[in-house]
């Protein structure tokens, strides 16, 4: 195996005492996008979808129609539609307490 000298178009440090001069300078990582599995989208644009849909009033083809026109996202309706499931059993689950949790007191929750 041949290793060469070669690297990306990357810079190097510009000040020629530093002891890392001859090293090149890497790209920053880029912030990882978290999806779950088998989803094809974000969480951001789930939760687009979800407030767009129940806030706004959106319908499905509105919303297919501005994913594909303002940010080239193609879903199809099905799909969203199975997001927007989604997005309810999400919202449901999170304001449904159930009747085994204590209830939360002011003196709990002094911000609300």
């Amino acid at each position: 195996m041949v290793r060469s000298n070669w690297s990306p178009n990357w810079p190097h440090c510009p000040d020629t005492d530093c002891p890392q001069h001859h090293r090149t300078k890497k790209p920053p990582r880029r912030r990882p996008r978290l999806t779950l599995p088998w989803w094809l989208i974000a969480w951001d644009v789930f939760c687009w979808l979800g407030f767009r849909r129940f806030a706004r009033h959106w319908s499905i083809p509105q919303l297919q129609a501005e994913l594909k026109d303002t940010y080239a996202i193609p879903l199809s309706d099905d799909a969203i539609a199975n997001y927007l499931t989604r997005y309810r059993c999400m919202v449901a689950a999170r304001t449904r307490m159930p009747p085994c949790w204590p209830r939360p007191t002011a003196a709990a929750t002094p911000w609300c």
